[in-house]
Order: C-alpha cells, then sequence, then structure tokens
C-alpha cells in the first residue's frame, strides 16, 4: 500500500515526464536533427507547476483525498485536457519505449470510481455529462470494475478479485455483465468502508492542498 505522499509524488513525476516525452516529439517533427533515441533514465526530473499539473492536483484531492471542494475546481474543459493529456503522453511514451503514466491513469481512473459511489450513495453528485453528451469513454454510473475498487481501496486488482471468492468471510458481491466481473456502488461502497486504505469522501469544504 502506497502512502498518500508517494501517490502524489508519483503523479508529478508522470506528468513532468509526460511533457518532456511529448516535447521530444514535437520537436522532432520540427526539426528531425534531434531525432535520436530518448532516454527518460537518463533524465533527472523535478516536477514543475503547469496546467495540466494544477488539474491533476485537483483531481487527485478529489479522487484520493475525497475533497470534495477539490472536484468543484474540476471543469469538462479540465476532463477533455486530462483525457487529451493521457492519450497523447501516454502513446509517446510506449512508442519511445518507456513506462505508461501508470499514476495519472489511475488517478483519472479513480476519479470515475469515487464519482459513481458518491452518485450511489446520494452524496456529492459530480457531473460527467453536458447537455446529454458524455465526456468520458465508456462511462457507467451504475457499475464499478474491479480495477477501479481496487484504486479507491488502495490494493492491488489481484487481492481485490481475491475478495470476491466464495470461500471469503464478507466477500465482495459480483454481477456478471457480458461476460465481465462489475460491482454494484453500493455493494462496492459497503466492502470499501471496512478497507484501512478506502478514504471516504467528504463533503466538507476542505480547502486543497
Amino acid at each position: 500500500m502506497k502512502s498518500i505522499e508517494e501517490r502524489k509524488y508519483k503523479l508529478e513525476l508522470d506528468i513532468e515526464a509526460g511533457l518532456r516525452i511529448t516535447q521530444h516529439a514535437l520537436n522532432t517533427f520540427r526539426d528531425n536533427s534531434c531525432r535520436r533515441a530518448f532516454s527518460l533514465s537518463e533524465m533527472v526530473l523535478e516536477p514543475k507547476s503547469s496546467s495540466i499539473s494544477d488539474i491533476f492536483d485537483n483531481v487527485f484531492d478529489y479522487a484520493v483525498k475525497g475533497y470534495t471542494s477539490a472536484a468543484d475546481c474540476i471543469s469538462l474543459d479540465d476532463l477533455q485536457d486530462m483525457q487529451a493529456f493521457l492519450h497523447i503522453a501516454s502513446s509517446a511514451m510506449e512508442f519511445y519505449e518507456a513506462n505508461r503514466l501508470t499514476e495519472c491513469e489511475n488517478v483519472f481512473s479513480a476519479m470515475i470510481a469515487r464519482a459513481k459511489l458518491d452518485l450511489a450513495s446520494g452524496g456529492y453528485d459530480y457531473a460527467f455529462t453536458e447537455d446529454g453528451n458524455l465526456f468520458i469513454s465508456g462511462y457507467k454510473d451504475d457499475l464499478l470494475t474491479l480495477s477501479e475498487v481496487a484504486f479507491l481501496a488502495n490494493m492491488n486488482e489481484k487481492s481485490v478479485r481475491n475478495a470476491t471468492h466464495q470461500t471469503k468471510d464478507d466477500r465482495l458481491e459480483t454481477v456478471k455483465v457480458g461476460g465481465r466481473t462489475y460491482v454494484t456502488p453500493e455493494d462496492g461502497l459497503r466492502w470499501l468502508c471496512k478497507r484501512r486504505g478506502f478514504i471516504p469522501t467528504d463533503t466538507l469544504e476542505v480547502e486543497a492542498s
């Protein structure tokens, strides 16, 4: 189990790596004289402030810490910027044989998972639609994936999957849809509330750091 501080620092490094490798690709397109093998391992990455890092800061404070005051700062334009960054930077990372931006992806998924729980529990309602248009591809507010449960529990997916076995005490109840395994938000919240790594949503106006 990673601490919040460890997850936040890894997120900051992921963002900086994504920006670096995207800039390298753009420079190569402009002037192929800088075409070369790109190695992040040879660089010293230090987190720097940027527009995309500010967006991820708010998402982290809602998704991981559970601060609804941070979610109120996330606009639909921010969601689009996040998705664009993940699609572009992650693809560039793979092309240049670097590691994927796993913490960025995890935080984004945890935000969606927490919003599903909050909506189902009648608490905080963060909308991923505008005028009926869906802003998150494949978003289903009625079911959680096992990986989404794992993000919220700060556990690995294998441990969560093990908790679904019939022989387990206080097992995580699941449903099958189209051959895939899901968890209802109600069952997910019941199970998560007994997990040490889960942080419930705080609807108080806590100032996000």
